[in-house]
C-alpha cells in the first residue's frame, strides 16, 4: 500500500508538467486541473452506483455518504492543484516551501494515513467520512492561507 501511494508523487509531477506546458493563467490552469480530476474520479467511481442506487424505492444511507465523500474529493483535488501552483511560484516567501512540501506528502499518503487510523480504531463508515473530512480540511485551510497570503493576489 505504502508503494501505491508512493506513485502519486508521481502523478503530481505529470500534473505540473502538463499544467506547464499549456498556455494561459496559471492559476487558473490548476484550478481546472483539479475539477477534471475531480470530475473524472466521481465520473469512474461514484457516478453509477448513485445513478441506478439513489433512484430505487429504498433509501440508504450509503448514497448520502457517497455523495458527501465527492464534495470532499473536490476540495481534496482542488488544494492538491493549488499546493502544486504555489510550489511554483517564485514571490511565495521561501520559508513556506516546507510547509507547501509536507502538505503535498500529507495528501499522497492520505488513503494510506486514513487506512491505518479505520484499522487502528475501528472506525465505522461515518466516522471514516469524518475522518476524510477532517483531513482536507487540515489540508485545505493552511493552502488556502497561503494562497490569500500571496503579493499582486487579484
Amino acid at each position: 500500500e505504502f508503494l501505491k501511494n508512493t506513485v502519486d508523487i508521481l502523478d503530481l509531477v505529470g500534473l505540473h508538467f502538463v499544467i506547464t506546458r499549456i498556455c494561459g493563467k496559471t492559476d487558473l490552469k490548476y484550478l481546472v486541473a483539479a475539477l477534471g480530476w475531480a470530475s473524472a474520479e466521481l465520473v469512474v467511481t461514484k457516478f453509477l452506483p448513485l445513478w441506478v442506487g439513489a433512484r430505487g424505492i429504498e433509501f440508504d444511507w450509503k448514497y448520502i455518504q457517497m455523495s458527501l465523500d465527492s464534495n470532499v474529493a473536490l476540495v481534496h483535488h482542488l488544494s492538491v492543484a493549488m499546493l502544486i501552483w504555489l510550489r511554483t511560484r517564485n514571490d511565495l516567501n521561501k520559508s513556506y516551501i516546507p510547509l507547501i512540501n509536507v502538505l503535498l506528502i500529507l495528501c499522497c499518503y492520505r488513503p494510506l494515513i486514513l487506512e491505518v487510523l479505520v484499522h487502528a480504531f475501528g472506525l465505522g463508515t461515518w466516522i471514516h467520512l469524518l475522518s476524510r473530512f477532517l483531513f482536507t480540511i487540515f489540508v485545505g485551510l493552511p493552502t488556502l492561507q497561503l494562497y490569500v497570503s500571496l503579493p499582486n493576489n487579484n
